[in-house]
């Protein structure tokens, strides 16, 4: 009978230090994992911060853009002012023309 306690309390002892090797190991594996997280939330959040930094830009840009097409869309209508004054003063001109030539 003392052989057979020897012999379950040496499975037992191996069957112990099996389970200490793979507690070990996943310490280690579960370690490893948390550096991972931590590294990837560190790489989430620089992309969040290029996210907001390209979400500041895409306003500016979008402002700009606004602002230049209000100054293209006044152009036109202050060139076409320009153009009309030009052709009444020109009208002007020849009716003064035609009044002196009938005159």
């Amino acid at each position: 009978m003392t052989s057979e306690i020897k012999t379950y309390i040496e499975q037992i002892a191996g069957k112990s230090r099996q389970l200490h090797h793979l507690l070990v190991a996943e310490r280690e594996r579960s370690a490893s994992m948390l550096q991972e997280v931590s590294r990837l939330n560190e790489v989430v959040e620089q992309q969040e911060q290029m996210i907001l930094s390209l979400q500041n830009e895409l306003t500016i840009v979008q402002t700009k853009l606004t602002e230049q097409r209000e100054q293209v869309q006044e152009i036109p209508s202050s060139t076409k002012e320009f153009e009309i004054d030009g052709l009444v003063k020109e009208i002007d001109f020849c009716i003064q023309q035609l009044k002196i030539a009938n005159g």
